[in-house]
């Protein structure tokens, strides 16, 4: 599966040696609000609707949303990838079909942009995972084992998608599941990857081949 990324992210900023630029900022802020996680400041993105300002609010955080599901289905068209099925990988915490967590938020918002791409939140997990912000979740077997499956998928192109990326064992995880039904996604989206140093260029940042 190749994922593509729309920026990198550093969760925490005291952790970080090197000075912040601005376009530093810009990505980590997109990726708070996307998560609904409290920061200082604001950050401005374009679209060809306008100006969007992504901040500490209600509609910032929707504007981060519609920002990032943008940016996936602009993605996915330049890709090639057409009425495609779009499954979001479960929060740690998120153990009750139906519920809503970030990755369903998101790819609500994707079909709401464009009809073509189905979000179909249908995976979550049989107990409350740990954070891989607190140091878990980084073990693909035990994620995979927690993974359950509420509705059954259809014969289109399934597209993973995520908020943050950090080591790939969710990916790995959820690529595993899918191969026991029989699918196997050629693509996965995340809006931040976690990142240790500055990388190239913070917004454009190459896809990851993960197995």
């Amino acid at each position: 599966m190749e994922i593509q990324v729309i920026c990198g992210y550093r969760s925490k900023s005291e952790d970080w040696d090197e000075k912040w630029k601005p376009v530093d900022w810009r990505a980590r802020n997109l990726v708070k609000a996307l998560k609904r996680l409290p920061f200082n400041g604001f950050a401005e993105f374009g679209l060809k609707k306008g100006r969007l300002r992504i901040d500490n609010t209600e509609s910032g955080q929707r504007n981060a949303l519609e920002f990032s599901a943008a940016n996936i289905v602009l993605n996915l068209r330049a890709l090639g990838v057409e009425n495609a099925q779009i499954v979001p990988i479960p929060s740690s915490s998120h153990t009750e079909p139906g519920s809503e967590f970030t990755g369903s938020r998101l790819s609500e918002q994707i079909e709401r942009y464009d009809p073509s791409y189905a979000s179909r939140p249908v995976l979550f997990f049989n107990q409350a995972m740990p954070k891989s912000a607190t140091g878990g979740g980084r073990n693909e077997l035990a994620i995979y084992k927690q993974i359950r499956q509420s509705e059954a998928l259809d014969d289109r192109p399934v597209v993973v998608i995520d908020d943050v990326y950090t080591s790939g064992a969710h990916f790995r995880a959820v690529a595993r599941h899918l191969k026991t039904i029989n699918i196997s996604p050629e693509y996965g989206h995340v809006v931040g990857r976690t990142v240790w140093e500055r990388p190239a260029k913070m917004f454009d940042m190459p896809p990851e081949t993960i197995g």
